[in-house]
């Protein structure tokens, strides 16, 4: 699952089985865990749900109780994401490879397992898009990404 995809994904309260939101964007650590999602509860404004407070399916966020959403007026956002969107991506022979377009998910651990790597619209039509596990990762600047094939 791509993290771009929580994006306006629905958020379903199961036990009145009702649509009562949309995520507004997930919330990723330093760590790459998802550590909350912003909410907009329709009616209620932005809010916030503890990551240990919702599971995901493919098609909504599922929370069970109310009581968990709280307000996002002091919310801390971590900018991992932001930072880390757009690197470039180097093999380890220092080939150019792309950048980074998103981040990969585990929807059931909300972690992230990857990143996907773009090298232009042409490319990604003819060949996709790369996949690149987290683990086989090194990030030796604030600006790129090293593939490296053997963890050392």
């Amino acid at each position: 699952m791509r993290l771009q995809s929580l994006n306006k994904l629905p958020v379903f309260y199961l036990p009145s089985a009702s649509i009562v939101g949309e995520v507004l964007r997930p919330v990723m650590g330093d760590d790459f865990q998802i550590v909350y999602m912003v909410i907009d509860l329709f009616g209620q404004g932005t809010n916030m749900i503890a990551a240990d407070d919702f599971k995901l399916s493919g098609e909504a966020l599922l929370f069970t109780d109310r009581d968990v959403i709280k307000s996002y007026n002091y919310g801390v956002e971590s900018t991992i994401y932001e930072l880390k969107i757009g690197d470039l991506v180097f093999d380890i022979n220092g080939k150019e490879l792309g950048w980074v377009s998103d981040f990969l998910l585990d929807p059931k651990n909300k972690k992230v397992w990857g990143i996907e790597v773009t090298d232009g619209i042409l490319r990604d039509l003819w060949g996709g898009r790369k996949k690149v596990p987290l683990n086989t990762l090194k990030w030796p600047s604030k600006s790129s990404v090293l593939i490296e094939t053997e963890r050392r």
